[in-house]
């Protein structure tokens, strides 16, 4: 009779330690071990078995050396820290960085159902690791509600990510200070808004009208060239490089000694600067402005064969007023953040008006040069993401 209980009990023994060791052992192979356990951890993920996790878990770290070989990745093994109710890598954000630098000095975990799964598992789980929060203080219960949420959330939604960065504010505005807070506005709020310095560029046509003495001396011209604009938030500061082509002599002058007879061609520069302030509206940026310009006139090279002078109206520094409209075409968009406008392509009309200040040189060129131009170009400002943390 005592050999027969001896018998039962010894069975019994077996079969407690084969249900109690969730992992096969029959096959010590670290690799095989590891792929095992994640098979049957993604399995008791899926019915919500977490002690059962646990305790399996626990096993698979006594079994595999982990100086060698990554039984989980660094975003599994935070998922198990919140899973399990630890909490123990939100208490020491450092040893996030630490386990993500470990992770790539040892053979990597396997690319299966339960690192593709991971995120669905989270969200399946989601009211247990919420349960486990409420042990915490305030403070950390904050972080954890936010940080499940940022793990749980899908990188390609932006709906998500609207709800994290308004979280996060919610969250700063609450715990502005701390390693919690940097960490929030680093890894968690992604809020992008167009960098204080803009950029311009357009190509434009017109036509040049001369006024007073000019209009008795110069037929009016029609008007090429391009300009580049620089911008600090909503002050302006653009160069334009501007010609005046096919315009002739209504009257024969004198210059420099040199005959210019009525008809010749002449070629005339107009180099300016404008100083202004942008509005933006919804489907144009109007940018008034003042500025200084200079205005100089020579024989045309398509004349200089009949009409032989190196003579020229020289430059002189005169001021100038005007206002730009910048009509709205298409939006650009950040290179690398795409949902976020930065800017528009345009179709530019101007009007300035300049006194060339060539009286003097001869009391007979007093006048003023009004210049209509249109033309197509584009502004942008590059985006940059807003409130970082302040570097140490």
């Amino acid at each position: 009779m005592r050999n027969v209980c001896y018998l039962i009990l010894f069975a019994a023994t077996i079969i407690f330690a084969e249900n109690d060791s969730l992992l096969n052992l029959d096959t010590p192979a670290p690799l095989t071990l590891i792929q095992n356990g994640r098979h049957k951890i993604y399995q008791l993920l899926e019915n919500g078995e977490i002690k059962q996790i646990q305790k399996l878990h626990t096993q698979m770290y006594r079994q595999i050396d982990t100086s060698l070989y990554n039984i989980f990745t660094p975003y599994e093994i935070i998922s198990f820290d919140l899973l399990f109710g630890r909490f123990f890598y939100v208490s020491n954000l450092d040893m996030m960085d630490t386990i993500t630098k470990a992770y790539y000095n040892k053979a990597p975990a396997p690319n299966d159902a339960l690192l593709n799964n991971m995120q669905h598992l989270l969200k399946k789980n989601k009211l247990t690791i919420e349960q486990n929060m409420e042990k915490l203080n305030e403070k950390k219960f904050d972080f954890c509600n936010i940080f499940l949420h940022w793990l749980i959330s899908d990188a390609r939604d932006t709906l998500d990510q609207n709800t994290l960065n308004y979280e996060a504010d919610r969250y700063l505005e609450k715990h502005p200070e701390g390693e919690y807070a940097d960490f929030v506005r680093l890894k968690i709020r992604y809020v992008y808004r167009p960098s204080n310095w803009g950029f311009g560029l357009s190509f434009f046509s017109g036509l040049g009208l001369f006024s007073g003495g000019l209009e008795d001396i110069y037929s009016n011209a029609v008007l090429l060239g391009h300009s580049f604009d620089f911008f600090y938030k909503k002050f302006g500061f653009v160069f334009y490089n501007q010609f005046q082509a096919a315009t002739k002599l209504k009257d024969s002058i004198i210059v420099e000694n040199d005959i210019w007879p009525q008809g010749v061609k002449l070629f005339q520069f107009s180099p300016a600067i404008h100083f202004g302030y942008l509005v933006l509206t919804k489907r144009v940026y109007i940018f008034p402005y003042i500025g200084i310009a200079s205005h100089s006139a020579s024989i045309a090279d398509a004349d200089t064969s009949k009409y032989k002078s190196d003579a020229e109206i020289p430059m002189h520094s005169s001021p100038v007023l005007g206002v730009t409209f910048d009509w709205k075409l298409a939006p650009t968009r950040g290179v690398l953040v795409k949902s976020y406008e930065s800017g528009s392509w345009t179709i530019r009309t101007d009007l300035s008006v300049m006194n060339t200040r060539h009286n003097r040189y001869d009391n007979k060129f007093s006048g003023y040069l009004v210049m209509v131009k249109i033309g197509i170009g584009g502004i942008a400002w590059p985006i940059k993401r807003d409130g970082l943390p302040k570097k140490k």
